[in-house]
């Protein structure tokens, strides 16, 4: 059976019949569908179809026990907008979280990636320390982070109780509960650092060569030159922000007073736990914040960004000599 493809050009309609390709173009039809095809089998296997069926039944009340989802419409959607299950808390600590992540780990990672640039010794050993936090697993580094920041007997408190510091509560007490998971997360933000590290070693060592101080070089050449890098970590750092799910619930789950109640956890009390004050939940709850924290990923996937053009090197390097430019005013490089 021969595959027919139909396409519309003006008036005319013509018709292209796959066995009337030539055995070269077959071939190469035929090779790139193979080498594709890992990503293609795990696309559908892993987020087609796990993004389907958790649509699905979202629109339903599911019983895990007996598999027999009873189709409720809106009604998930709706008692999630209403608040029913903390929605609003939930929301506000996931921009914060994720307000805050961003931003320590930007700075935290561009100062690193600073550092690891210089000609030191040992800079192969550095570089692989601050990228093996991105090797260990969510679970197990949880796990750790949760002996580590222990009031009791942590190890963060028992080195603060040797200088004769009283340690904070860290994940048990509220003020605190929320920074100390930003922390963790920002330690495991190595793969940051390397990108930022690719992108400064990108910017020619000539352009420094103008004698100014290096807080007017930084914000002159190097920042400039690093906004690609810097878009690209923000938006991918934001994406996995809004995904965090593990590290909250094994760390905390919730935290005190929920302080750590991210947007993906509201559902689980009453979905994979035993509902609380009698309140009934609907198992399909559990795949309505699924699709809340999808719609923001898609929007800054799709949206249209454009990193920030850096200023003409020659403009910004004559302000810092204190000496007028040839060609005018600063303007952005094409």
């Amino acid at each position: 059976m021969s595959v027919v493809l139909q396409a519309d050009l003006g008036s005319s309609r013509q018709r292209f019949v796959f066995r009337d390709l030539s055995p070269v173009v077959r071939r190469r039809l035929f090779w790139g569908l193979f080498f594709i095809s890992p990503w293609l089998i795990g696309f559908c296997a892993f987020t087609a179809y796990p993004s389907a069926v958790s649509l699905f039944y979202s629109f339903t009340d599911y019983n895990i026990i007996n598999r027999s989802p009873n189709f409720v419409g809106w009604d998930n959607y709706l008692d999630f907008a209403q608040g029913r299950y903390d929605t609003w808390k939930s929301l506000g600590v996931t921009f914060r979280y994720v307000a805050m992540l961003v931003g320590l780990a930007t700075v935290f990672d561009i100062f690193i990636a600073m550092l690891l640039k210089l000609n030191v010794r040992g800079l192969s050993l550095y570089r692989t320390v601050f990228y093996l936090p991105v090797m260990v697993p969510v679970v197990a580094a949880s796990l750790t982070w949760v002996w580590v920041l222990n009031p009791n007997d942590g190890l963060v408190n028992g080195l603060l109780e040797r200088i004769n510091v009283d340690g904070p509560a860290w994940l048990a007490n509220q003020r605190t509960a929320l920074f100390s998971l930003v922390l963790v997360a920002v330690w495991g933000s190595g793969r940051a650092v390397l990108i930022y590290l690719a992108g400064l070693k990108e910017i020619p060592a000539h352009l420094y060569e103008d004698g100014a101080n290096a807080w007017r070089k930084m914000w002159a050449i190097t920042f400039p030159l690093l906004t690609p890098q810097m878009l690209f970590n923000v938006v991918t750092m934001t994406i996995f922000s809004f995904q965090s799910i593990a590290a909250p619930e094994i760390m905390t789950q919730g935290g005190p007073q929920q302080v750590h109640l991210a947007l993906r956890l509201p559902a689980l009390p009453g979905s994979l736990r035993k509902p609380e004050n009698g309140l009934r939940v609907r198992h399909g709850m559990g795949a309505v914040p699924d699709h809340f924290g999808a719609d923001r990923i898609h929007v800054l996937r799709v949206a249209p960004f454009r990193p920030l053009r850096p200023l003409r090197l020659h403009a910004r390097v004559g302000r810092i000599r204190g000496g007028a430019c040839a060609g005018g005013s600063v303007s952005p490089a094409r």
